[in-house]
């Protein structure tokens, strides 16, 4: 998988089945910081992998694409507006 953060793009290696927990940690632990994980729909909007069934979407997009990486947009929490907050 690829991992896109302020410009900074690493790859990281896990399984197909990896729990998003775990993938929060590894993410975590490459690039020393928690960060929110994001994926573009078919439509070209960025999406918060924030529950299994976001990350579900995200890895059927991908094996829809063939695409050979997922590609990942990280964002630090504090950049995200929350849902309602004003624009």
């Amino acid at each position: 998988m690829k991992l896109c953060f302020r410009g900074d793009n690493r790859l990281l290696d896990v399984p197909r089945n990896v729990p998003l927990h775990d993938l929060n940690v590894r993410v975590h632990l490459r690039f020393g910081r928690p960060l929110v994980l994001r994926f573009k729909d078919d439509d070209g909007d960025l999406l918060t992998i924030d529950s299994r069934e976001m990350w579900l979407r995200a890895l059927n997009k991908a094996a829809r694409d063939r695409a050979d990486h997922l590609r990942l947009e990280l964002f630090d929490p504090t950049e995200i507006a929350p849902p309602g907050a004003p624009k």
